[in-house]
This record gives C-alpha cells, sequence and structure tokens, in this order.
C-alpha cells in the first residue's frame, strides 16, 4: 500500500498505510521540506527528512515506512514543530 502527497500550500491531514507501505512527497511548487517531529522508537528521522535544497519542484521522494506508529511531519518553511495547522501531517502505519 503506499500513498502520494503532493505539496503546494498545504499538507494533506493524516494518511494511513500498512508496514512496509511507502509515501512519496511531490513538491509541486515553491520552497518545502518535510521534517519529521514524532516518529517510532527505532527510525532514523534524518532518513525520512528532506529538506528544502533536495526537494526540486516535480522531482518525487518516495519513503518506505517499516515500523508501525505516527509519524508527524511538517514543512520547516511554512510551519514549526508545533503547529497544528497549514503544512503539517500525520501518517499512521498499522501493523
Amino acid at each position: 500500500m503506499s500513498s502520494q502527497l503532493q505539496l503546494r500550500n498545504s499538507y494533506p491531514n493524516n494518511v494511513t498505510l500498512k508496514k512496509g507501505g511507502s509515501v512519496t512527497f511531490i513538491n509541486k511548487g515553491g520552497f518545502h521540506s518535510v521534517k519529521f517531529k514524532t516518529i517510532p522508537a527505532g527510525v532514523n528521522a534524518a532518513d525520512l527528512d528532506i529538506s528544502s535544497s533536495d526537494f526540486v519542484v516535480n522531482t518525487p521522494k518516495k519513503r518506505v515506512l517499516n515500523l508501525a506508529g505516527e509519524y508527524e511531519y511538517y514543512c520547516e518553511i511554512h510551519a514549526t514543530p508545533s503547529s497544528t495547522t497549514g503544512m503539517v501531517g500525520r501518517i499512521t502505519v498499522n501493523p
């Protein structure tokens, strides 16, 4: 199971996947990043994060999520770790 997230002015609020599923982030315009702030134990956030310099418009960035749990992320340019609206999102990965 996979999901594709296209980013322009907002992120989808919630996405649900099965363990081993993937999510593909696509920057549809402007400067954006994907920074994970909450991840399951055993996951390295640096392996998931996408910096604005690496997030080229219309270039898909796929991430495979192998551990069940909650993954919360935000755009460092348009939100903060404490933001609850705007360019923030959550991926729930079920076993």
